[in-house]
């Protein structure tokens, strides 16, 4: 059940997308480059999938800038894409948005392809304990990511492309462009986004997450390791926009 009282939103062109800061991976702040990125290399295309979406901020303003005909959003956590249906209701886009709870891509039915997908996935790796406090960071072993590309092919139309966001303080280029050749796709380049930005700061997103984990309780069930990981991040300056990159892959 939606608290509507802890709602946010972000509003694209007149759709507005709602979030509470919990949840909010990033979609606020750098997750604003994806609709430059994608307006510049491919323009607009038929559908374009969010994995790893959260309440689906990315996808919705890919959406409300024309940039797809159709948007599909993929999370694991029930309450983002319980997120995600009330953004789709509030704003009447049936027929336009599906959202579905899933473990990767195991719950996407069959019928489901695109021609891009987009993702800013968990960054870090750790152990299985960690991914489940903390969906948003953790991949452990980069189980998120080797499963992703192993069944996405199945869901790409021919030369259909895949754009995640990675950060350089969990990984490098390397690690993803051997996964994505073992698994059938054509790892195509990694680049930075350095053109212009909202002024919407990563730490303030962060402490607003803070905030929002102690008013509903979660900050307290996640343990020491946690927060200890947390504040390591924050210290190393893990967030700050020089640490993101993206990696373009594709279906051959």
């Amino acid at each position: 059940m939606i608290d509507k009282k802890r709602l946010k939103f972000e509003e694209y062109n007149g759709i507005k997308a709602f979030y509470i800061p919990r949840l909010n991976g990033g979609a606020t702040s750098f997750g604003h480059d994806f609709v430059p990125i994608v307006k510049s290399m491919f323009g607009r295309v038929g559908t374009i999938c969010e994995f790893c979406s959260g309440p689906g901020l990315i996808g919705f303003s890919l959406l409300a800038n024309e940039l797809c005909d159709r948007l599909c959003l993929v999370d694991i956590n029930p309450e983002a894409i319980e997120l995600c249906r009330y953004t789709i209701e509030q704003n009447g886009l049936e027929g336009k948005v599906d959202a579905f709870v899933s473990d990767g891509l195991k719950n996407v039915p069959a019928n489901q392809v695109w021609d891009l997908v987009i993702s800013n996935p968990p960054h870090f790796d750790g152990s299985e304990k960690e991914y489940k406090n903390d969906l948003i960071a953790i991949d452990p072993g980069w189980r998120v990511h080797r499963e992703f590309y192993a069944d996405v092919g199945a869901h790409l139309n021919k030369g259909g492309r895949i754009l995640f966001v990675e950060n350089s303080a969990g990984s490098n280029y390397a690690m993803w462009e051997k996964m994505i050749k073992e698994n059938g796709l054509v790892p195509v380049k990694e680049f930075v986004y350095s053109g212009p930005r909202p002024k919407n700061n990563i730490l303030k997103n962060g402490m607003a997450r803070l905030s929002d984990s102690v008013r509903d309780g979660t900050l307290f069930s996640k343990g020491i390791r946690y927060h200890a990981n947390m504040a390591a991040r924050l210290v190393k300056g893990t967030y700050k926009y020089d640490k993101f990159y993206y990696v373009l892959s594709q279906k051959a």
